[in-house]
């Protein structure tokens, strides 16, 4: 492979293809520096690479530009697969992420479902990647790499299984779902009675006679009802679900809902030394008969437990991402694709919209116009989807602009007359962009009168079909000043009189959550995990609801202290802050979480302006701060992190709309934050270990450092491999294992990763160490008598008198 510019220079790699199967190949140029990739291995260039480039010709793939109109000389002749151009350079770490996803491919992956208790992915680790249920293998369980999503359990059917303690957090109350993916060794008939595959106390999901079936048990229902068995495959991937809803049982075998039962009341609690087990039934207090006996022969993957039922979309959508699975991600944990771009829409009779390509960039980050916008348009709703496209409706004419937003260029426009759409001032795209919606209102009352919310459906341009959603409320009640939608894809419409919400494919509202008239509604948010909305409204109060929504959620009432309207509020991606922006005076509070009447909060130091904010926005990596002006010619408001009355730093910045017409602003979005493209974390550093020195077998070592995620074994010496538990990133626990012996302690990692060895020897004291307690844990002493005595004091409290004299012993 070489890269190079045609005809007049180029760079080789020393690597190279030499078979037909698929590679993954990629090249990074960052200054003169080149490296070449394949299959996530580098092969740097051997000497620096000066030349740049730019094009006047249309780009080609399959043919070297220059020979598309010479009879395609220099063609390929194979398959080329997702081919990907960034205006970064990606990290070799990022390269090996593309590469391990293998078919999965990039950002595939289906968001998770709101109310997740635990998530079990068994990524060489049984620890809880949503909460803090970790579990531990039992006699010989295992994972392998042959899983549905990276990983999995194996289990051989004899005594083996994955035990989780009891917790109060896996008590869900009136509401549960079970789902994971499974398959049966090719030796199990999967119709026997009985194995258990996610079992506790109350609920679970087994195998009995005729298939697999699930099952609550309740403080007022049925005891342990069946929603009925349903027979599978052995040797299949299948993805399994059973839910409760308070009043039914469901069980959904690869997206289709199978069986159905009745059954009513609260999930009764896990007793007393009861735990939840994977693949088995031994932590089963209720029944006696469970124990020791009914274990599952096969792969388990993916194992997750929410505290509401799911519905059919939500299950449909992760047994459709198949081995990309849920994101691993949460919102914004990747940070911004390099610099974020902001989009500011500048409202009145000839609005325009202006691109921020280096918003960080302070205190003066560049701006673009954005062309092709006709004249007289009035933008104001903006909306990202994708990395480098967004819509923007004008609430002044029936039309909807596509946008690119790098080149800040309309490149389609959608005329919405024909379904009765008038306008827009809100528009949202949902997560997998299959839909928009968008309402008709612009102002309160008497604005313009409306019910209706407008559903244009993917892909957007000029042939889009528009349908209507009908939002309950009367004449101006029902205007509707918010829409987002939250990770699993439910959209949350913001009215003067309730929250109504939507599920896919958005054909009709779900429930309404009543909130009280306000004078109008200013703005909703809702954080990373989906489980607190926050809804800002006129009275200068924001009104805050907890999971699981429903038509009978009350708010929590939370006053700010600036006195003024409510007009714009945002999370930070990394769910610390909220920011609520005034209506009428340029005033902004930053609310910490945990969002409650009780929160903390504090002012913002903003300049006092002539008007107001229309909208506030916050990049992926939650560093910056935009507040769109609401004033005439009010320039926005860039206040970088951290988001305190001490330490933000504020700034305005003059619009460059070059028209003496345009209002400070109408609308506010970020570029949305970069999605990993591998489900796996970085690698790992070392930077520090208690105690330091060392401990017999069982002793509890605490390591910190970065990436730690991402360890898979740890070893002591020549031990074998002990799997970590990880408290963060940049933290984990192992114990002591008892073949460890004394050495380096080695950190080994996934695919793509180097095993990092920490700094030191690390002592261990043998069996049968004298036991002096109260000794420091990070104290040792050494003592040498003539060649052969050494005194070693081992934290916590061991001792090593190992070949010396009875006089040191004394």
């Amino acid at each position: 492979m070489f890269l190079t510019k045609i005809d007049v220079n180029s760079i080789s790699a020393g690597a190279r293809v030499t078979d037909t199967n698929f590679h993954h190949v990629a090249v990074i140029k960052s200054g003169t520096s080149v490296v070449f990739y394949i299959d996530g291995v580098a092969s740097p260039a051997a000497s620096p690479y000066t030349d740049t480039f730019q094009f006047t010709t249309a780009a080609a793939i399959g043919v070297r530009a220059d020979n598309v109109n010479n009879n395609n000389n220099n063609s390929f002749f194979g398959a080329i697969d997702e081919l990907s151009v960034y205006s970064r350079a990606l990290t070799s770490n990022e390269i090996a992420g593309v590469f391990n996803a293998g078919s999965a491919g990039k950002c595939t992956c289906v968001g998770v479902p709101n109310n997740l208790i635990s998530w079990w992915r068994a990524e060489g680790s049984t620890n809880d990647n949503a909460g803090v249920n970790h579990g531990t293998l039992q006699n010989g369980a295992t994972f392998t790499a042959a899983g549905k999503v990276g990983q999995a359990f194996s289990f051989d059917g004899v005594n083996d299984y994955v035990m989780i303690p009891k917790s109060p957090t896996l008590d869900p109350g009136n509401q549960v779902t079970i789902e994971f993916w499974m398959r049966g060794d090719p030796s199990n008939p999967l119709n026997g009675c009985c194995q258990g595959l996610v079992t506790s106390d109350f609920y679970l999901v087994e195998i009995i006679n005729g298939g697999v079936h699930s099952t609550v048990s309740t403080d007022g229902g049925a005891s342990f009802p069946s929603s009925g068995a349903v027979s599978i495959s052995p040797d299949v991937w299948h993805h399994v679900a059973g839910t409760y809803d308070g009043s039914k049982l469901n069980l959904y075998i690869d997206r289709v809902l199978r069986a159905s039962g009745a059954q009513s009341g609260s999930i009764s609690p896990m007793l007393a030394n009861s735990f939840l087990a994977i693949a088995s039934e031994d932590g089963r207090r209720t029944c006696a008969n469970c124990l020791g006996s009914r274990y599952f022969k096969g792969l388990i993957d993916e194992v997750s437990i929410y505290n509401r039922a799911l519905n059919s979309n939500e299950i449909a959508a992760i047994f459709n991402a198949g081995s990309a699975g849920k994101c691993t991600f949460s919102v914004g944990s990747g940070g911004d694709c390099g610099n974020p771009i902001a989009i500011i829409t500048t409202a009145g009779a000839s609005g325009q919209v202006i691109v921020f390509p280096d918003a960080k960039a302070s205190p003066s980050p560049s701006q673009k116009l954005l062309t092709g916008l006709p004249m007289f348009a009035n933008p104001q709703g903006v909306s990202y989807y994708g990395s480098d496209n967004a819509l923007i409706a004008d609430p002044g004419n029936p039309r909807v602009f596509v946008v690119q937003v790098s080149n800040a260029t309309v490149v389609d426009t959608i005329n919405t007359a024909s379904a009765g759409y008038t306008g827009a001032g809100t528009i949202a795209v949902a997560p997998d962009a299959s839909a928009a919606l968008a309402n008709g209102d612009t102002s309160p009352a008497p604005g313009p009168a409306t019910s209706k919310l407008y559903v244009i459906r993917a892909p957007f341009n000029a042939s889009s079909t528009i349908d209507s959603v009908t939002i309950p409320g009367s004449i101006y009640s029902a205007q509707t000043q918010g829409i987002l939608f939250n990770n699993a894809g439910r959209a949350f419409v913001y009215t003067r009189t309730g929250i109504s919400a939507l599920d896919p494919p958005y054909n009709s509202v779900a429930f309404t959550i009543p909130v009280s008239d306000n004078g109008n509604s200013g703005g909703i948010a809702i954080t990373p995990d989906g489980n607190t909305l926050l809804a800002a409204a006129y009275d200068n109060r924001v009104r805050i609801f907890q999971a699981p929504f429903s038509a009978s959620s009350t708010p929590h009432f939370l006053t700010m202290p600036s006195g003024d309207a409510l007009n714009g509020i945002a999370v930070t991606p990394d769910g610390t802050k909220a920011i609520v922006a005034g209506a009428y005076s340029q005033k902004a509070a930053v609310i910490s979480a945990p969002f409650s009447s009780s929160s903390t909060v504090e002012m913002l130091p903003i300049p006092s302006g002539t008007g107001g904010f229309e909208d506030v926005a916050i990049s992926g990596d939650s560093q910056l701060a935009v507040l769109a002006g609401g004033g005439l010619f009010d320039p926005p408001v860039f206040i970088h992190a951290p988001f305190t009355a001490a330490g933000a730093q504020v700034y305005y910045l003059p619009l460059q709309t070059g028209s003496s017409t345009s209002r400070g602003a109408g609308a506010l979005r970020f570029q949305p934050p970069c999605k990993s493209v591998s489900p796996t974390p970085g690698c790992p550093n070392f930077t520090g270990i208690s105690p330091p020195s060392g401990g017999g077998p069982g002793t509890v070592v605490t390591i910190s450092g970065t990436g730690l995620d991402g360890v898979t074994g740890v070893k002591f010496g020549n031990s074998a491999a002990v799997t970590p538990t990880p408290i963060d990133a940049t933290s984990l626990t192992v114990k002591v294992p008892a073949d460890a012996t004394t050495g380096q302690i080695t950190l080994t990692s996934k695919t793509g990763c180097n095993d990092v060895s920490v700094p030191g020897t690390f002592l261990i004291a043998p069996s049968g160490s004298t036991t002096l307690p109260g000794l420091k844990a990070d104290y040792r002493f050494q003592h040498t008598r003539g060649s052969s005595c050494k005194l070693v004091l081992h934290p916590p409290d061991l001792v090593d008198l190992s070949g010396c004299p009875n006089e040191v012993e004394s």
